[in-house]
């Protein structure tokens, strides 16, 4: 990894940490309350969140979901589409439109359409994960027409960014959502290998 821009690192960081411009640590490995780090929430940040769904005999199960965000509206919150797999099916999952769907990938790994899947006619997009011992699933898919608001005071975990090359396919993909993209054009984005997929 090479993170720039507001994850930018000296090398002196710590695991799980990025510094910040002004040289204070940002942790993006725990899930914790963002609600005083909003600004580094930007067009093609991938979160995961967790949430209490109940338990069971006194263990607590949690609900893990992951998300792209792609606008910022203020210091509450950002609107958000989810990444899934759909239980590792993909695109093979019933009752599903196929063509509001694209893959996201590592940036490290090829994009994969699993075997049965129908075509996806979108062309994949691909993260720079923060940590290299993250990964995504073969399955991993992103529901284009579900934009779902995010609050910052949940418990979320900073997982990547778009890589900058597939941010114009990005926005591509949401012509009719009514967000006003291009006011996050003056970003800085993460940066990794320039390979191109």
């Amino acid at each position: 990894m090479n993170p720039s821009g507001p994850y930018h690192s000296n090398g002196a960081c710590l695991y799980g940490e990025r510094a910040t411009p002004s040289g204070q640590l940002l942790d993006v490995r725990s899930y914790k309350d963002r609600s005083r780090e909003a600004h580094y929430f930007r067009l093609g940040l991938m979160i995961s969140t967790v949430t209490p769904i109940g338990d069971r005999g006194h263990k607590v199960f949690s609900n893990v979901r992951r998300f792209i965000v792609i606008e910022a509206r203020n210091n509450l919150f950002c609107v958000c589409v989810p990444v899934t797999t759909y239980g590792n099916q993909g695109c093979k999952k019933k009752g599903i439109n196929v063509q509001d769907h694209v893959i996201v990938a590592d940036s490290r790994k090829e994009a994969q359409q699993l075997v049965g899947e129908p075509l996806l006619e979108k062309r994949p997009i691909f993260v720079d994960l923060f940590d290299s011992r993250d990964t995504l699933r073969p399955a991993s898919r992103v529901n284009l027409r579900s934009p779902t608001t995010i609050h910052y005071n949940l418990a979320i975990r900073l997982l990547g960014q778009v890589h900058p090359h597939y941010i114009p396919r990005l926005k591509q993909y949401l012509p009719n959502f009514g967000f006003d993209r291009e006011e996050h054009t003056d970003y800085h984005l993460i940066s990794s290998n320039q390979s191109q997929h």
